[in-house]
């Protein structure tokens, strides 16, 4: 239970985190967000998903810190399914990647695919031992 706490309140810190910086780093020159993002639409749309990141955040948030244990399990066994699956879509992707076109590509799918994997296997065995 102690790892399960720990992780979901760890991660809350951590998805609010990164919320706040692809809210504000949207339309500044700021690296990676930024050299994605050009056009005001795009910028919407990456500030909408941190709106979304962060609300997820506050979630995570609230239960490692006030939540009883079954909903703190219910609640990681369906992030392990969706890091699962987005691991999943990341590997499906960076087999498409050829060639030095998709050089850069390729290497954010991979970095992603290592993240969402290792938090796969994270949110798992927290789940399991709590």
């Amino acid at each position: 239970m102690v790892f399960l706490d720990s992780l979901l309140y760890y991660h809350s810190l951590v998805e609010m985190g990164f919320a706040g910086y692809l809210y504000f780093a949207a339309d500044v020159d700021f690296p990676v967000v930024s050299s994605y993002v050009k056009m005001p639409r795009e910028v919407l749309i990456c500030r909408n998903w941190a709106s979304v990141l962060f609300c997820l955040g506050f979630v995570t948030y609230r239960a490692a810190t006030s939540w009883d244990l079954e909903a703190k399990k219910e609640l990681a066994t369906v992030a392990t399914g969706c890091w699962a699956m987005i691991a999943a879509a990341n590997l499906n992707s960076l087999k498409k990647f050829k060639g030095e076109k998709h050089a850069r590509d390729a290497f954010y799918c991979s970095g992603d695919l290592g993240l969402f994997t290792v938090m796969t296997f994270a949110y798992g065995a927290a789940v399991l031992l709590a």
